[in-house]
């Protein structure tokens, strides 16, 4: 049976299945499932499986493709296949490990390496400066570098303590820094009362002089007034009684109580209000308790000047008995 021929030599047809396709082992073309020969546990094309049964058959090959194919190894292609795949496998492998290299290399963070020289640069700097006591200008150093390294993760173990180190010497000038100023605002607010103490004390004292100059020229106008007043009282009673008489006195002297007969004094001051000067005769007058008349005495050309005032005096003698009834004196003017 053609069949089992077929089978003897080594080529048995494979079971069909509609729409399946795979290569030839030997030319590579498309195979289609239903007409795939197996040939020493290889796939081949019907062509190819003519060619290579024919080979076998014949004691030379009868063209160079069927010796080819006579030479097919499909052990050896088999194994070259396997082959293949573990280096294509390793050769895969391999390249995604160094592409995995070449990306962490081309995308890690090089900030570190980048930023060293400045970062310890400023940490030094405002080191300096500290050591100089230039604190503010220290401390914006300290600041640059704390915005510079913002908050990174460093891994450089130099970096990490310099920066520690930066930030420790920062929150330490700042305290100083808020002390002082807390020192220096206490110390404002000190200058700013005794400034508003002072300020005030000085209103107070000038409120206090203008009350007295207030004061004064009230004192002044009141004792103007007064002035005035007087004066015009003066110039009135200058209309009115141009001659005034006052501190009128009597004193009993002398007596003589045998014959009945005494020696008075008297005095009393006389003011001229006028302008002028005049000369007057001033009368002491004695009168009883009812208003009569008991005895006189007088003193004559008397001058006074203009707006002055005299006291006038004189002596008088009369009965004991009738200055004792006197219970009145006045002096007046003529």
């Amino acid at each position: 049976m053609p069949e089992e021929s077929k089978a003897e030599n080594g080529i048995t047809s494979m079971p069909g299945h509609e729409g399946c396709t795979r290569r030839c082992a030997y030319c590579q073309e498309g195979l289609p499932t239903v007409e795939a020969k197996q040939h020493r546990g290889e796939l081949l094309c019907a062509a190819c499986a003519k060619i290579a049964l024919a080979a076998r058959g014949a004691k030379k090959p009868v063209s160079t493709v069927a010796a080819r194919a006579s030479e097919i190894d499909t052990y050896s292609i088999s194994s070259n296949r396997i082959a293949l795949v573990g280096i294509g496998s390793l050769v895969l492998v391999a390249g995604i490990v160094i592409g995995s290299i070449l990306v962490y290399h081309g995308t890690r963070d090089t900030w570190e390496r980048d930023n060293a020289n400045t970062v310890l640069a400023l940490a030094s700097e405002a080191q300096v400066l500290v050591d100089g006591g230039d604190r503010v200008a220290a401390l914006a150093k300290y600041e640059r570098l704390n915005e510079l390294v913002g908050g990174r993760a460093l891994e450089d173990e130099r970096l990490r303590q310099a920066v520690k180190t930066a930030r420790e010497r920062k929150r330490e000038i700042e305290r100083s820094l808020t002390a002082k100023e807390d020192r220096q605002r206490k110390g404002q607010e000190t200058l700013a009362q005794e400034e508003v103490r002072k300020r005030r004390e000085a209103e107070a004292a000038e409120r206090q002089r203008r009350e007295d100059e207030r004061q004064r020229k009230e004192e002044a106008r009141r004792q103007e007034s007064a002035r005035q007043r007087e004066q015009e009282q003066r110039e009135k009673e200058a209309r009115d009684k141009p001659i005034a008489i006052s501190d009128i006195g009597v004193k009993l002297v002398d007596t003589t109580e045998s014959i009945d007969i005494c020696t008075y004094s008297w005095k009393a001051t006389v003011a001229n209000r006028t302008s002028s000067t005049v000369t007057l005769s001033v009368i002491l007058t004695l009168y009883d308790d009812e208003g009569y008349e008991l005895e006189s005495d007088y003193q004559f050309g008397v001058v006074i000047g203009g707006g002055t005032t005299k006291v006038v005096t004189g002596q008088g003698m009369t009965k004991l008995s009738t200055f004792n009834r006197a219970t009145k004196y006045v002096v007046s003017v003529k």
